[in-house]
């Protein structure tokens, strides 16, 4: 990630906020992930003597904000550089599952710090596709024995 926001810099990046952890000196950026949800139905791929294996997508929206001297700039860099085919050869070297989609605008927000100073503070979303594949073994059970609150047993036989 840093290749991306802050390539050959001193800049820190925190990843997600905890309350009460003092912040790095400015400037710096932290980062959360705001929201996951599925794009797609699960896919169920059935292969013949093999592994059986379930595709799924889902868009992963990551919150990024910018805080110190230059946040406006850095907030415009990465907005500017992740609709680029750059943030696409940058994430595949890190991941062949997750994909850049698009950067939403980036919001200024007023920020006043622990020493009372006002500093710049911007923040950025940015949308990923992230594909998940999740391999299944090849050999089912022939037969499943489940026992019921009231004390029954119950089986059940493939045929």
């Amino acid at each position: 990630m840093k290749t991306l926001f802050a390539p050959e810099s001193n800049i820190s990046i925190v990843v997600s906020e905890q309350n009460r952890v003092s912040m790095p000196p400015y400037p710096y950026i932290v980062m959360r992930i705001e929201n996951q949800r599925m794009t797609k139905m699960p896919e169920t791929r059935y292969l013949k003597n093999q592994n059986n294996s379930i595709e799924m997508a889902s868009n992963i929206t990551l919150n990024v904000q910018f805080c110190g001297q230059q946040a406006m700039s850095m907030a415009e860099i990465v907005a500017g550089t992740f609709a680029t085919s750059y943030a696409s050869d940058c994430f595949a070297q890190i991941s062949q599952n997750v994909y850049p989609l698009y950067a939403q605008s980036a919001i200024k927000l007023p920020w006043v710090d622990e020493s009372a100073q006002f500093f710049e503070k911007y923040t950025l979303n940015l949308v990923f596709e992230f594909h998940t594949n999740i391999t299944l073994p090849g050999q089912t059970a022939l037969e499943l024995q489940a026992g019921l609150s009231n004390g029954e047993q119950i089986t059940i036989k493939s045929v």
